[in-house]
């Protein structure tokens, strides 16, 4: 098996930009923006084969498109800013939500004295402690450098070094006890943060600079497909091309994946053994896709994926 069209079209309106989450057999997907620019604040889960709204028992957060997500040590989901509407205007977000899978309810946690101004698509990563990083995204003033760690144990901000350019929309990645970010709007280099020396680190840039790309790792390597290509603005195509950047060489070098899917940018994905989950996205043409692929990649055996999705297993 190469690729495999798990849910062609799901039951809800197109949309990208949704918060999502992947959870033992489960894809969770709240909110977003639909293709008609209108903003959602609805949840569904995908079980199954099989997608259906979840009956939210509580006060849901306001609808919404971009915003940051985890999944705690405590099995909840977290949701972070974004932009959309409060109090009828909208407005850049900074608010906290965790959502309780067996309750269906959504609480909203507490401002803290110290915590990121609002944003949308920031860069996310989660260590194996179940730590959050978040670096940058796009605020009222701008694209944004600022670095947090969000402690799920103690549910404190703490600022850390900045290292890459102003930027959003960059694709991450966890591998070896280090976290990566590579292109985005505002920079178009890969950079590496080491935890335990609280440092950054700038490497080989990849040969092609581009934003929302899909990104996965293996045991020795992070690899990237698709996303816009932004070398001109008079030439923006989503690209078909992959790359693997070798850790250990400090190199890149391209391969031909043997899936066909439509090329797209913005599209989440989930990581698992030798697969990789993506749904949606944007196509170069602007249409938004509510599709869901599984598929095999073959050039590496993929090691223990990232935290947050460490407990996702498709049954198929």
């Amino acid at each position: 098996m190469k690729n495999l069209c798990l849910s062609p079209q799901a039951p809800f309106k197109s949309r990208c930009y949704a918060a999502i989450w992947g959870v033992d057999d489960s894809l969770f997907l709240f909110g977003g923006q639909g293709q008609d620019k209108n903003y959602y604040n609805d949840m569904w889960r995908f079980q199954g084969q099989q997608w259906t709204q979840c009956l939210i028992q509580s006060q849901a957060p306001t609808a919404r498109k971009g915003a940051a997500t985890w999944l705690g040590h405590d099995g909840n989901l977290y949701i972070f800013g974004g932009i959309g509407y409060q109090d009828g205007v909208l407005d850049y977000l900074n608010d906290l939500w965790c959502f309780n899978i067996r309750a269906q309810t959504w609480v909203q946690l507490s401002h803290t004295d110290i915590m990121p101004m609002p944003r949308l698509e920031s860069q996310i990563w989660q260590d194996n402690w179940g730590d959050v990083y978040m670096y940058g995204g796009l605020g009222a003033s701008g694209s944004l450098a600022d670095f947090w760690r969000f402690s799920t144990h103690t549910m404190t901000w703490k600022t850390l070094p900045s290292g890459p350019a102003p930027c959003y929309g960059a694709v991450t990645w966890t591998c070896q006890n280090h976290l990566f970010l590579c292109g985005g709007i505002g920079q178009s280099g890969l950079w590496a943060f080491n935890p335990t020396a609280v440092q950054w680190q700038m490497l080989e840039a990849p040969p092609v600079a581009s934003y929302g790309s899909v990104g996965w790792t293996s045991a020795a390597q992070v690899h990237m497909w698709s996303g816009l290509a932004l070398q001109a603005p008079e030439n923006i195509v989503c690209k078909q091309e992959a790359w693997s950047y070798d850790i250990a060489h400090n190199a890149w070098s391209a391969f031909t994946p043997e899936w066909t899917i439509t090329p797209r940018y913005s599209a989440h994905t989930f990581a698992f053994q030798d697969k990789v989950v993506i749904f949606g996205g944007i196509t170069e043409k602007g249409e938004y896709l509510n599709d869901l692929w599984l598929v095999q990649h073959d050039r590496q055996q993929s090691q223990e994926p990232q935290k947050n999705m460490a407990t996702f297993q498709m049954n198929l």
